[in-house]
């Protein structure tokens, strides 16, 4: 346990305050995908990534980083999809999707072709899913898209040794399958009392 002290110790003062920024993502993950409704898991999620942003920066993984920018802005306008005109539009899915896609190459610091350069789509692949399932309005699919992403971006982070960000991904699964045992378990409610499911 001391070796794993001294090697954040060791990254210096800006890492290890990332290391602990990272507890407070891993407390509040816990309930991002325990929420019952996608608004609720939006606003969660929306905290969440703001925290996030920081946490990456503080441990000098930028592609993490700026990937968290983008999903801000897209949980924003997810939320205001409802609520507003100027956010109900399909091809806001296409323009988060395309700044995703984009972001591993613009903040990367890995020499390129490397295979960290090439780590650095893991977490993009994992965004541009969380994009999907965040855009759809069942929060079911919105766990399972999710599911697939936090497992990608579990992979980016054991790659850079973000080693607090792997703990709070880990949390995340469990979140998002906590969350889908209970759609489950509802869905089967729904059914057995004859309801139409939504």
């Amino acid at each position: 346990m001391a070796e794993y002290f001294k090697a954040i110790a060791d990254k210096g003062g800006a890492y290890v305050a990332g290391q602990i920024l990272g507890v407070i993502v891993i407390l509040w993950s816990i309930l991002v995908y325990t929420r019952k409704d996608s608004d609720k898991i939006l606003i969660f999620k929306f905290v969440s990534d703001v925290l996030s942003i920081f946490q990456f920066l503080l441990c000098g993984n930028y592609t993490g980083s700026g990937l968290n920018v983008v999903m801000c802005m897209r949980e924003v306008v997810f939320y205001n999809r409802k609520r507003h005109k100027w956010a109900s539009g399909k091809f806001w899915l296409y323009i988060f999707i395309v700044l995703i896609a984009a972001m591993p190459f613009v903040t990367s610091k890995e020499e390129v072709l490397s295979a960290m350069w090439f780590a650095n789509i893991f977490p993009a692949l994992g965004s541009g899913l969380a994009v999907i399932g965040l855009y759809d309005k069942n929060a079911m699919k919105t766990r399972i898209f999710s599911l697939i992403g936090v497992a990608l971006w579990l992979v980016y982070v054991i790659m850079v040794e973000n080693y607090i960000s792997i703990l709070s991904n880990a949390i995340s699964l469990i979140a998002i399958i906590i969350g889908l045992i209970g759609d489950i378990v509802r869905r089967k409610e729904t059914n057995a009392n004859g309801e139409t499911e939504k």
